[in-house]
């Protein structure tokens, strides 16, 4: 039960610091500062990449775990089917303001918009998961 608690609130500390984080990032694009958008962008990428190397690990992983190996194929195809959605779904726009970051083409445009479309709603199936499995928890109980 203890050990419960302190993992749902660690789970609750971390959601909220990339709230905060997200605002910080939001409210400095209307405010001009570069720094915020770039280190969002890069914890976006990284998020991105542990996510891919965590969906790889628990697919080779998977193949010893006969359970595992079918929840790990569909973690992966989830994840690629949203990278190839929000690619799809972005619109590809230059604004002049783009090019400060060094985004001066359409793919890398696109790609950006994928990766944000896709940290976006990953960040809301990680909220809904932890709400969820606390309530599930609560109800065992």
């Amino acid at each position: 039960m203890k050990l419960r608690l302190n993992k749902s609130f660690l789970i609750g500390l971390l959601i909220a610091f990339i709230a905060v984080l997200i605002l910080w990032i939001y409210n400095s694009a209307y405010k001009a500062q570069e720094l915020p958008i770039q280190i969002g962008l890069y914890v976006m990428y990284g998020l991105l990449i542990l996510a891919i190397i965590a969906a790889i690990a628990l697919f080779s992983k998977g193949f010893q775990l006969s359970g595992w190996s079918k929840i790990s194929i569909y973690v992966l195809s989830l994840l690629l089917f949203l990278l190839v959605l929000g690619y799809a779904l972005d619109a590809g726009e230059l604004n002049p303001e783009y090019l400060k970051y060094g985004i001066d083409t359409v793919f890398e445009s696109k790609c950006i918009g994928a990766v944000v479309f896709t940290s976006k709603l990953m960040i809301v199936l990680a909220a809904l998961t932890a709400v969820l499995a606390s309530i599930r928890a609560f109800i065992k109980q």
